[in-house]
């Protein structure tokens, strides 16, 4: 079962006023198993379990929501060897009440696929 914490939302490197959680772009259908096969730089799969799938329609949902307006977004934030990846933007200003209902509505709207479900296809 997915848990909030899939959603970390972290400040790390960003300079402005966001916390950011990693995500994957699925643009085509070699988004799905470039994500499965990405590791970490130790060579370890990143994604062990499974991932989750949320649909943008979603995310705008979210983002439109009256009681978050200004207070979640998304990017398109792509990297030297991932061309899907993005960040779910979150201002480092939110109260951790509303942070947890954003997290658990995002939670709410995933679909997971497992590793092992991927295999059996």
């Amino acid at each position: 079962m997915l848990s909030v914490n899939a959603f970390d939302f972290r400040k790390d490197e960003r300079t402005d006023d966001w916390k950011e959680a990693s995500i994957n772009w699925v643009d085509d259908e070699d988004a799905v198993d470039f994500t499965f096969k990405q590791t970490k730089t130790s060579g370890e799969l990143r994604f062990k379990a499974g991932i989750a799938i949320l649909p943008r329609s979603e995310l705008d949902k979210i983002k439109k929501s009256y009681k978050f307006i200004g207070n979640f977004d998304y990017e398109r934030k792509e990297e030297e060897n991932n061309k899907y990846h993005g960040n779910l933007l979150l201002k480092d200003t939110v109260s951790n009440p509303k942070r947890d209902i954003i997290r658990a509505l995002l939670v709410f709207a995933a679909e997971i696929i497992k590793r092992e479900d991927l295999l059996t296809v």
